[in-house]
């Protein structure tokens, strides 16, 4: 009797159509959307330590943070949306000024917004969410925000009120 070598085409599109199920399976755990954004808030964290450390040592020699308000004209607010040289005054300080991993601006949306944001300001200084922080002249405090993919990230500190006219951020580093 002859005996065929091989797989039958009913056989492989069966092996083909089990393996096709339990990859499709393993993608919806695996869920690769959620991890690169969590990938991506892990850098967002890792970006505004790195700049922390660099205003740290600009205060060392200077005695202040840099001054930037969004409501002076003459050192207005700094954002990753101007350029890669969005922070001048930290040059010395960081070869090459972080970038938020998306770096996207579509205001008036600003939960698909994802920059980061430098403002001389002092938290908690208002009691009332609606009245923005006041500008901190002196150089003495400041707030550095971005914006979080993840909703449940438990980084999360910042109930996403306007960090600066309109923009939100729900995470903010201080010093």
């Amino acid at each position: 009797m002859y005996r065929q070598k091989g797989f039958t085409l009913i056989e492989l599109l069966i092996v083909i159509g089990v393996i096709s199920i339990l990859a499709g399976g393993l993608l919806i755990l695996i869920d690769p959307g959620k991890q690169l954004a969590k990938a991506r808030d892990a850098q967002r964290k890792a970006d505004l330590h790195e700049i922390q450390n660099a205003l740290e040592e600009y205060y060392n020699d200077h005695g202040q943070y840099p001054v930037a308000c969004n409501d002076d004209a003459a050192s207005p607010s700094r954002h990753s949306m101007t350029g890669d040289n969005w922070f001048p005054q930290l040059n010395p300080y960081i070869k090459k000024m972080p970038k938020d991993p998306k770096n996207i601006a579509n205001y008036p949306n600003s939960s698909t917004s994802f920059y980061y944001e430098y403002q001389s300001k002092k938290i908690g200084t208002v009691t009332n969410k609606n009245t923005p922080f006041p500008c901190d002249t002196t150089g003495q405090y400041y707030e550095l925000g971005t914006h979080l993919e993840t909703p449940g990230d438990p980084s999360i500190n910042w109930d996403f009120t306007e960090f600066w006219h309109g923009w939100m951020v729900n995470y903010v580093v201080t010093n």
